[in-house]
């Protein structure tokens, strides 16, 4: 059952709540009901309860395709997914497909095709992974990203470089101005048994976790994982006209949910 299909339903179950609700406030309302039965109320305190409970989770699924629709164009970005358990239950998970790789043909951008993950540390030495490979130097030489953090083990070129090759293999290759190639080191990949459980520190960096596993590093292409691709950057993989579409349900869903509350609120 797909994402869309699974809304549209509670949703449904929403619809039929509302007319529930309505029904219940009518009876209230109309001069010749037989009196109410004690549990009559108690039931409608258990509706309006379910009916919070599935506002809060409107909310924090909205939050999390919105956060999808944010970084719609932040390389090597994964989506979260929503999955309604039932109508108040919002369970979200990271989708790790491989996102498209676009070519840029700047030597010093690399993205990482099939599994891994680019080890970097940031300003206070913690050491994150990310999948986002635009790369550049900073004044010591240094290969980092563009917010500073430097890759882990550290790759320095040397200051007479004037050509840097990056391989299938995570090599880093430079040429002096005098035509000599050495190696100066390895861009390696780190894998986790279970990715999905990283923290998101945002902008495509991520923390290790006791649910994701130690990393087990390694050369890219080797044991597997993924090949380094330089000249390309991997785009998020967010489809955001379906990313859309969701939010659109949601706020459908959140509608009916909101219009169940009200029918039921005054006659608490």
């Amino acid at each position: 059952m797909t994402k869309k299909r699974k809304i549209s339903d509670i949703i449904l179950c929403v619809v039929l709540l509302v007319f529930v609700a309505a029904w219940i406030v009518g009876c209230n309302n109309t001069d010749i009901s037989p009196p109410v039965p004690a549990g009559h109320h108690i039931e409608k305190d258990t509706s309006r309860i379910k009916l919070l409970n599935a506002q809060r989770s409107i909310v924090q699924a909205k939050k999390v395709v919105v956060e999808n629709l944010t970084n719609t164009h932040t390389i090597g970005y994964k989506r979260n997914l929503v999955r309604f358990m039932d109508s108040t239950t919002v369970v979200v998970s990271r989708d790790m497909s491989q996102g498209e790789l676009i070519r840029t043909n700047r030597n010093l951008d690399v993205a990482i095709l099939g599994r891994g993950y680019i080890a970097v540390t940031d300003a206070r030495g913690e050491i994150l992974y990310t999948r986002c490979g635009t790369l550049m130097l900073n004044a010591e030489g240094e290969l980092i990203q563009p917010n500073g953090y430097a890759l882990e083990p550290v790759i320095q070129v040397p200051s007479d470089s004037v050509q840097i090759h990056i391989g299938d293999d995570g090599a880093v290759n430079c040429t002096t101005s005098e035509g000599t190639c050495s190696m100066i080191g390895n861009i390696q990949l780190a894998v986790f048994d279970n990715a999905e459980a990283l923290l998101s520190k945002g902008k495509s960096l991520h923390k290790e976790t006791a649910a994701s596993g130690i990393p087990v590093k390694g050369t890219p292409g080797s044991e597997g994982l993924g090949e380094i691709k330089a000249g390309f950057i991997e785009s998020s993989n967010v489809n955001e006209s379906e990313e859309l579409r969701i939010l659109e349900d949601l706020e459908i869903y959140e509608s009916h949910v909101q219009k169940a509350i009200v029918l039921l609120r005054p006659h608490l």
